[in-house]
């Protein structure tokens, strides 16, 4: 979708959702919530990936670093697209709304909880652009100017990662666990960042191998060795994502502390039980089964789809988490939809638009030669 397409769909989408607010506000901020931490955990586990490839020295994945900040470029867009969910807080929290009885401190105040939004967004955009320039910087450089770019990417990644999964962390308690302000879970944060990991790998996965190599030549610098390095890490977070999802509910299941059951008590019940088992199924069994195969590791074909699958996983288990907390009816409504549409294409049309002087290759970066010989054994 080219960018002034995908500007005019979130436009359109936007103003549906506006007179969908104007009709119901709860549901309207629901639906925004859904598509807003959708799309910000996937940013943000592109953004800690692109970290800790520059940290790691993982070689192979320098071919694909570029995604991975492609992802990341509407971190500015997406610092603008917080503003209605710090607005519109006391139609999603019960702390927030004034006609509600209930004191839970000074944390959980609008006025700290929207101030403490804006460190969020304005540090994850700082931190993404800062890797941005530097690898613009880096294209262009001479020897000397490639290594001190090297080396500064590095020292961001150092500070970001820190930094990145303190305030994610932060952000996942105070913009989906506090819906329940009651219930509380230690590993949560890790859980989403995790989750969101899987999904900006599965996003790498599209973006890398669902093109044609006919039309993008340089798509065949990217091997089937490079698709199977990277399906098999996705494998490992995608493990690492269902055992923090099962320890998370066994835990709260040994301790049975009705507060805390309570959540899961909701979610897995009826209409939202059977949805907690579909997802977890799409998001673990399938991907579990498929890369066993060496062969579905090194298709393109099968990679692609195997990203598209996963991000729908993805997306259907966000609307699992936060969905009932506002809403005991597990369907999905118009407004739903909506919101994911007019939050989606806004962050493509920019993203779009900032990739154009990214190069698809990183051309200065001292490691690409190795990248584009890495075989794998």
């Amino acid at each position: 979708m080219t960018a002034p397409a995908a500007a005019v769909v979130a436009i359109a989408a936007a103003v549906l959702w506006v007179v969908g607010f104007a009709a119901d506000p709860r549901a309207a901020m629901s639906a925004y919530l859904v598509a807003f931490m959708a799309a910000a955990t996937i940013m943000i586990g592109a953004l800690l990936q692109v970290m800790m490839s520059h940290l790691v020295g993982a070689q192979w994945f320098v071919v694909l670093r570029r995604f991975g900040l492609m992802i990341t470029a509407p971190f500015p867009a997406l610092a603008v697209l917080g503003v209605p969910l710090l607005v519109g807080a006391p139609w999603l929290y019960p702390w927030a709304n004034p006609s509600v009885t209930v004191h839970h401190g000074i944390w959980l105040s609008p006025q700290f909880f929207a101030i403490r939004g804006m460190i969020y967004l304005a540090l994850w955009a700082w931190i993404a652009e800062r890797l941005r320039r530097w690898a613009l910087y880096q294209d262009g450089a001479s020897a000397s100017g490639i290594v001190h770019a090297t080396h500064a990417l590095r020292r961001i990644s150092v500070v970001g990662l820190i930094v990145v999964t303190l305030t994610g962390t932060l952000a996942a308690f105070d913009w989906t666990m506090s819906l329940e302000p009651d219930w509380y879970s230690t590993i949560y944060g890790a859980l989403v960042l995790v989750g969101g990991i899987v999904a900006a790998l599965a996003m790498i996965a599209i973006l890398a191998f669902g093109g044609s190599t006919t039309t993008n030549s340089w798509r065949n610098t990217i091997t089937a060795d490079h698709g199977s390095a990277l399906a098999t890490l996705l494998f490992t977070f995608v493990i690492l994502w269902a055992y923090f999802s099962f320890s998370q509910f066994l835990i709260i299941w040994i301790g049975d502390i009705p507060v805390e059951a309570a959540w899961y008590r909701t979610r897995a019940t009826g209409g939202w039980g059977v949805l907690a088992g579909v997802t977890f199924a799409a998001a673990l069994a399938v991907p579990f089964v498929l890369f066993l195969f060496r062969r579905a590791k090194r298709s393109r074909g099968v990679l692609a789809a195997a990203g598209v699958w996963i991000v729908a996983a993805y997306l259907a288990n966000v609307f699992w988490m936060i969905r009932p907390a506002t809403s005991r009816v597990p369907a999905v409504r118009l407004i739903d939809l909506v919101a994911l549409v007019a939050v989606g294409a806004a962050l493509v049309a920019v993203a779009t638009v900032r990739s154009r002087r990214l190069a698809t290759l990183p051309v200065g970066d001292p490691y690409l030669d190795q990248a584009l010989r890495y075989r794998r054994g």
